[in-house]
């Protein structure tokens, strides 16, 4: 799934020639290469992309060796572009602003570059010594492994610092790693490790100390989900009300289950009211009840090594069927109910 946009990419092979792209608004499947193409039977090796960004960097493997390639699904066929020549080096992560989709940040050993798609140009080391980047609201947000943090503009020009505190940086980052820095407001950030260390401008700042692998922020509000391979839970940074004593209450996580077996996907549902998760093969639904007993039912199984689009917007869960393999639309929520709900509570 392309996350905040209407588009999956559905595949049946390793070859860019057995994907297509399915548009759930349109129900319309476009093979995510033309005929004729020249690399429709380069082998898929890795996917970058952004939320709410039609776009996708792919990494594939051809008879010229590694190509990436450009891919824009929006549109009655997809748009692509070899832009091999503007990687000269692996990267290791690559992100970008929606509202800038031209303008590339990818990092390689520990320095970041801007690429220009327009322009086919590079910008080296617009930012260097990189523990973890992000960018938003067309802003570059870098932390440096001496701890600063800074807001940018895109050229790399530092327009504000927003930490330079040595101590409290040590005491909060990882001196190495990498760090995935995803803005939720002008005023909220979270830094999620690669070691599953999560963090936030916050406090207590720290809410976990490794293994978180997946964050799903709850449309327009201040919730996250928080999933590791075992356990879900919920963060939320609203203001709570004091249950007592002279200490202020801080956000923390709330773990809704710790018995799962291969958490890999959540989504909020009914409009925040529950969560959908997939553990393994296994679909499950987590009532968020304010009494904290959270019913969790199971839902469906999906096929293998499959992942799920769930479309709010609808109450549609787009899947694999288990046994076809056919892409099979399911409603967790009737759409007359959905928009109900807001004068039902």
């Amino acid at each position: 799934p392309l996350h905040g946009t209407a588009f999956c990419v559905l595949t049946s092979g390793p070859r860019l020639e057995d994907a297509v792209v399915y548009d759930w608004k349109t129900e319309r499947a476009t093979p995510l290469l033309p005929e004729g193409s020249p690399w429709r039977e380069s082998r898929l090796i890795s996917v970058h992309s952004v939320r709410a960004s039609s776009m996708l960097l792919l990494r594939v493997a051809g008879k010229e060796g590694d190509r990436y390639l450009w891919v824009d699904v929006q549109g009655r066929q997809p748009y692509v572009a070899d832009v091999t020549h503007l990687f000269p080096r692996r990267p290791e992560r690559v992100v970008w602003d929606p509202r800038e989709p031209t303008q590339l940040f990818a990092l390689s050993e520990d320095r970041l570059s801007r690429l220009d798609l327009l322009a086919g140009m590079v910008a080296p080391n617009v930012a260097e010594r990189v523990l973890g980047y992000g960018v938003h609201n067309r802003r570059l947000y870098v932390l440096d492994q001496e701890g600063r943090f800074a807001r940018r503009t895109l050229d790399g020009v530092e327009e504000k610092q927003l930490l330079d505190d040595p101590t409290l940086s040590r005491a909060l980052f990882r001196p190495r790693g990498l760090y995935e820095i995803q803005i939720l407001s002008e005023d909220l950030m979270v830094f999620l490790g690669d070691r599953g260390d999560l963090v936030s401008n916050r406090l207590p700042y720290r809410f976990t100390e490794r293994e978180v692998i997946g964050l799903e922020p709850e449309p327009g509000g201040k919730r996250l989900l928080v999933w590791t391979r075992t356990s879900l839970g919920v963060l939320s940074f609203s203001p709570t009300s004091q249950r007592g004593g002279v200490f202020e209450h801080a956000p923390s996580v709330h773990w809704l289950l710790t018995d799962g077996r291969d958490i890999e996907q959540a989504y909020w549902v009914y409009e925040g009211s529950h969560a959908l998760y997939r553990d393994g093969q296994t679909l499950r639904l987590v009532e968020l009840d304010a009494d904290g007993t959270h019913a969790v039912r199971d839902v469906v199984d999906v096929r293998r090594r499959s992942g799920v689009l769930y479309a709010e917007e609808t109450g549609l869960l787009y899947l694999l069927d288990q046994s076809t393999g056919r892409l099979s639309a399911l409603e967790l929520l009737p759409r007359r109910e959905l928009s109900a709900l807001p004068d039902e509570r």
